[in-house]
């Protein structure tokens, strides 16, 4: 089994957002020789996506289409592509109306690395909050002189998950199928609508009281086109990385950058 996270995108019906995000990761520095990509297509009438994802070359490794033939929704299509962990171990959930840093790869398989033995983590974020998503507030972490922090918030706009991550999920989901009415769950969740996968996620967090690694220098951005649980504009777009650097990383019992 390759242990090199894969890259999975995901992708439905917007074609210029796809072009773009695969440009973006196309234009990416890559230290490892094979890199898995996969672009999972949710069954769509959209033909050009078809056509756009079959012509395009990822030469730093194997290239997979995963081709849906029912239409799965965009909950069953991210719970899915959480389950190729399964097949490479780790994964990259880039949904397709995302940007990535050049070193967005760089990044995540550090951090992966840092963090695999973490009980506490749950999932690791390439995008940094400016905003909270709860009450649309500015946010900024606190300067501790690290390049993350922790927070109880799942990340739908990049995120690695390794294979006992999204085991340990898949585990609690499958006997926590719908929201609690535990009192520590925020309101808001209670409010998104039937195709959220990340409200049940962070459901997990606060239940199994585990947190995601968050960059303080994002390295994906959300681009906010029309979609599924997309209501907002350039209120979550937010300046990636663009220079390399050494991460300095935080363990979760040593850091005091932790939200919940």
């Amino acid at each position: 089994m390759n242990s090199n996270p894969a890259i999975i995108i995901v992708t439905y019906n917007r074609t210029n957002s796809l072009k773009r995000l695969l440009s973006s990761v196309k234009q990416a520095t890559y230290s490892s020789e094979e890199v898995p990509l996969v672009i999972s297509i949710d069954k769509t009438d959209t033909y050009e996506i078809y056509n756009i994802v079959e012509e395009f070359e990822w030469k730093h490794g194997s290239k997979t289409i995963i081709k849906h033939t029912t239409h799965l929704g965009l909950k069953q299509h991210i719970l899915s592509c959480g389950d190729l962990t399964e097949t490479y171990e780790s994964v990259i959930i880039l949904e397709d109306d995302l940007m990535v840093s050049p070193y967005f790869y760089d990044y995540a398989t550090q951090a992966k690395q840092f963090y695999q033995n973490e009980d506490k983590i749950a999932g690791i974020s390439l995008y940094n909050y400016q905003v909270a998503e709860s009450c649309f507030y500015p946010f900024h972490a606190i300067d501790d002189n690290s390049d993350v922090y922790f927070m109880q918030v799942a990340s739908s706009w990049g995120q690695l998950f390794t294979k006992q991550h999204w085991s340990d999920f898949k585990q609690w989901f499958f006997i926590n199928p719908e929201l609690t009415d535990n009192i520590y769950i925020p309101e808001y969740l209670h409010q998104w609508g039937k195709h959220s996968w990340k409200k049940h996620f962070i459901n997990y967090l606060i239940s199994q009281n585990k947190f995601f690694v968050f960059p303080t220098l994002s390295l994906t951005t959300n681009c906010e086109e029309k979609g599924t649980n997309s209501s907002t504009k350039n209120v979550f777009h937010v300046p990636v990385q663009s220079h390399r650097k050494k991460y300095n990383f935080n363990s979760f019992d040593q850091s005091q950058n932790k939200y919940d």
